[in-house]
């Protein structure tokens, strides 16, 4: 597709995270600062947007009614610094399992990435860590009682322990 503003793909990215979920906040850089991305999430969406401001204008006002709220004090109250730690992640995982994923359906897809992620994530986390995680989504995704209590530290043990708990 070649280098493009990330504006140009937000409308349609986020018309997709529509469907899979509703968080209660979406995070972006300043590369994502319309008003319109801001009508899209909280007026059609029912999510908060915290964008940070470019500022366009000469006298370094915002317009519009959403990205005149994305004050300093606002992005601070709002934890938008925090953003560095998902940024670092995903660097990471890009520098160390590639950008580009290789499978072509949809299932394959989220296979090859999911895996991806999991094999970065063991790399830098205890497999204990990891397992609490786990337990902790597989709770909230299908109500599951958790496991008894928090697994002990199991490095060392590998993929076999993951897979076969």
């Amino acid at each position: 597709m070649g280098s493009t503003n990330d504006k140009c793909q937000a409308q349609a990215l986020i018309a997709k995270a529509q469907t899979a979920a509703v968080p209660d906040k979406l995070y972006a850089d300043a590369g994502y600062d319309a008003e319109w991305i801001h009508v899209q999430c909280r007026e059609q969406w029912g999510v908060q947007s915290v964008i940070k401001p470019a500022r366009h204008r000469a006298d370094g006002q915002l317009g519009g009614l959403w990205r005149s709220g994305m004050t300093e004090q606002y992005l601070k109250e709002q934890a938008y610094g925090q953003r560095w730690a998902v940024e670092s992640f995903f660097s990471g995982l890009k520098r160390t399992m590639g950008s580009m994923l290789t499978s072509r359906t949809p299932n394959q897809l989220l296979a090859e990435a999911a895996f991806r992620v999991l094999a970065y994530t063991s790399a830098v986390r205890p497999i204990s860590y990891l397992m609490n995680v786990f337990n902790r989504a597989r709770w909230l995704l299908t109500g599951r009682e958790p496991f008894e209590k928090p697994l002990e530290n199991t490095r060392g043990r590998g993929m076999a322990f993951l897979l076969a708990r």
